[in-house]
């Protein structure tokens, strides 16, 4: 996975959506 403890920070929260690419679980910051 790719994502540190530091990253969630940066998205405060919801770092789990849904990528309209693969169309599953993925890291995006929106």
């Amino acid at each position: 996975m790719k994502g540190t403890p530091s990253f969630g920070k940066m998205n405060k929260g919801a770092t789990h959506i849904r990528c309209r690419r693969c169309g599953r679980n993925a890291f995006n910051a929106r």
